[in-house]
Formats: structure tokens, C-alpha cells, sequence
């Protein structure tokens, strides 16, 4: 008889039992091989097969082996379902309010505070202070609006489509540029450090700020949308025409974003018989999409007919 065994590393390795080999006749069938009977009737079953319950006095012999099988649950509920409807069953207590508010530059995670619905479980939150890589804030917003689910085949962005996020950022981003130019204001103007709340209060109710205002006004400029940035803005395109003369040409380009069937195929492009209710809440989810597609425009046309 030749005995094959595997050994781990794949190499079949071959002996020979010379016992087996001699206990072979010379001619015909060697008589003590092992057969397997089966019943006549398949269906049959013989007393001595089958299991007894027991009452827990009995000892079991570990010589006879036992079948047992553990049935597979059939559950045809997604998992993300299961949760939901948990959820919804469950009742979850309103967070507590405190009266004081919080230190928007000493707390962390602001942002899932704030919107625990844009941040669920933390993640992404531009206020985390544990970043491994330094990132500034207006970065974070960026990336934050442009990030997008497929939710039904359809791209959702979810932090676009919020109605105050965006104007939150925003916020944030302007009220630090401001303190940022303040603290160059006072290092460029030093005798003005020293003021105090009631003497800025006694100067701007005696009319005798205008010197102040005027220096503090070319600093406050370059934070974008503030009413110095626009009179910095109002003043450059005065001196442009001053320099070059009044424009013999004026014309305005208006936005028609809820009948350019180019932007609404970015939103749903296998249905061209949008209502205007549609496109309305297209425009109002996107409102990063509508302005990339109307600066797009808008350059492409000065290209066109003013360029070339």
C-alpha cells in the first residue's frame, strides 16, 4: 500500500508499508477490504440510531460522536434600515443648555456642537484641533462644500445645502480676518494701544474719530465684504475712470439659473422636464454649483466678445 502525505510546504512525500505489500494475494481480490451496507428501504431507520433525550443523570459516552446544527436567521432587513427604525422608536433628550456661552477659541469640535446633524459621529469637523496636518480654516470649509453623497443615484451635499452653514463659516472666517488685521493695526500704530472702551466710546460720540476711523478703515478693507472693503472698491474704480476716461459701454449679466437647461443637466441629467419647483430647490441645495457654472459663463462670454 502507498501512503501519500502533504507536508507544509507542498512536497508530496511517498513510503511504502511492505506489511500491506506482502499480506496481498498473488492473483484475485483480497478478501478483507472494507465495504459499507446499506437498508434496503433508505427511508428506514434502525433503533439503535436514534438519540434518546436526557433527563440529566445520565452520563454520555464521549466514544460516540453527536450531530448538532445551528440554524441560519433569515433577516431580509438591511442594516442601515434596522437603524433607522430603531432610532425612530427610541427617544433621544435634548442636549443641555447652559447660560454661558462657549470660547469659540479654547473649545473643540465646535462645529459637531453646532450641527450635530452635519456631524454625526465627528468627523470632519474643521474645529478639531487634532488635525496631522495644518490646514487652515477657509480650506476646511472648501472642501467641507464640495463634499457630496450619492444618496437614490443623486449626488447630495450636505453641507451646501444647509441653510446656515455656509453663512456660519463664513462668519467665522470674516471675524477672524478682522482680529487678525486689528492686531496689525496696533502694531503699526502703537499710541493707539493704550485706548480704553470709554475713551473710543467718548471719541466716537464727540465727532473726534474721524483721524482713527481713517486709519483703522485701510486695515478693515481687507476683510472681504466689510463697508470698508466696498469703499476701497468704489474708490479703485473711481481712480480707473478718472485715469482712463468715463466707459462708453455698460451692460449687466443677469443669472437666469432657473431656465439654463445646462445647469439643471449638473443636477439631473436623465430628466429634462423639470417643474420650477425642481429647479428652485436644485438652485437652493446648490448654490456652490450655480456659482461655478455662472462664473464659468460669465468668463466664457467676456472671452468670446470682448477677447477675441
Amino acid at each position: 500500500m502507498l501512503i501519500a502525505k502533504a507536508l507544509p510546504i507542498m512536497q508530496v512525500c511517498v513510503t511504502k508499508d511492505t506489511n500491506a505489500l506482502e499480506s496481498l494475494p498473488s492473483n484475485g481480490i483480497p478478501s478483507n477490504i472494507p465495504t459499507i451496507q446499506t437498508l434496503e428501504d433508505p427511508d428506514a431507520v434502525d433503533d439503535q440510531d436514534t438519540d434518546t433525550i436526557l433527563t440529566g443523570g445520565e452520563v454520555v459516552n464521549c466514544d460516540k460522536e453527536t450531530n448538532s446544527f445551528l440554524p441560519v436567521s433569515s433577516n431580509s432587513c438591511l442594516e442601515s434600515e434596522e437603524t433607522k427604525s430603531n432610532l425612530n422608536n427610541s427617544k433621544i433628550n435634548w442636549p443641555s443648555i447652559d447660560d454661558q456661552p462657549l470660547n469659540e477659541y479654547t473649545t473643540p469640535f465646535r462645529s459637531t456642537l453646532a450641527f450635530p446633524t452635519l456631524f454625526p459621529d465627528g468627523n470632519g469637523d474643521p474645529t478639531n484641533p487634532c488635525l496631522e496636518r495644518d490646514v487652515t480654516f477657509g480650506n476646511r470649509i472648501q472642501h467641507l462644500l464640495k463634499y457630496s453623497e450619492n444618496i437614490d443615484g443623486k449626488l447630495v451635499y450636505r453641507f451646501s445645502s444647509h441653510p446656515r452653514f455656509s453663512y456660519w463659516a463664513l462668519n467665522v472666517i470674516q471675524r477672524k480676518r478682522a482680529i487678525q488685521q486689528t492686531s496689525i493695526f496696533l502694531k503699526q500704530n502703537p499710541d493707539e494701544s493704550h485706548l480704553t472702551v470709554e475713551e473710543l466710546q467718548e471719541m466716537a460720540s464727540g465727532n473726534s474719530s474721524s483721524t482713527f476711523m481713517s486709519k483703522l478703515s485701510r486695515h478693515v478693507a481687507n476683510v472681504t465684504g466689510s463697508c470698508a472693503y466696498w469703499f476701497k472698491v468704489k474708490e479703485d474704480l473711481t481712480a480707473i475712470i478718472v485715469a482712463k476716461g468715463a466707459p462708453t459701454i455698460f451692460f449687466t449679466f443677469s443669472s437666469a439659473d432657473l431656465y439654463w437647461p445646462e445647469l439643471h443637466s449638473l443636477f439631473s441629467p436623465n430628466d429634462d422636464n423639470l417643474s420650477k419647483e425642481d429647479k428652485r430647490k436644485n438652485v437652493i441645495d446648490n448654490p456652490h454649483l450655480v456659482d461655478w457654472f455662472f462664473t464659468k459663463r460669465l468668463e466664457s462670454f467676456l472671452k468670446h466678445w470682448l477677447y477675441e
